[in-house]
């Protein structure tokens, strides 16, 4: 038979309650004692879905992934012109282990606020060193 210190384990957490525009979560602001609403997320790059780009770490020391990225970004080029880049079309890119080294030389900016490096610079970069 259960006590009550193991009821109390049992209980679920509560969600935050749902206010106009969506659920937040609850911040506490510096120097203020009351909790605000937690500010929501910029809006997608495109439609209604947030795009994630997920790179798994391992595959030849980055060769596997790289060869992918090549290969999809070539496929966006032939749709939407040469300056197509991989970043242009998902609005967080994240990796595991060499895969988040991939992405940051995905994501790393040029002087013009463009993607700093290609895939297939990335590529060259795994194959050199």
């Amino acid at each position: 038979m259960a006590n009550n210190k193991d009821a109390e384990l049992e209980t679920p957490l509560l969600m935050p309650e749902e206010e106009e525009g969506g659920p937040t979560a609850p911040l506490l602001e510096q120097g203020s004692p009351e909790l605000t609403p937690r500010p929501r997320l910029p809006p997608p790059k495109f439609g209604e879905l947030i795009t994630v780009l997920s790179i798994d770490g391992g595959g030849i020391h980055g060769l596997i992934p790289t060869v992918v990225l090549k290969c999809l970004e070539e496929k966006l080029q032939a749709i939407d012109g040469e300056d197509a880049r991989i970043a242009d079309y998902f609005d967080v890119i994240a990796g595991m282990s060499t895969g988040a080294i991939i992405a940051t030389m995905l994501a790393a900016p040029n002087t013009n606020k463009r993607t700093k490096y290609t895939p297939r610079e990335i590529q060259d970069f795994y194959v050199n060193n």
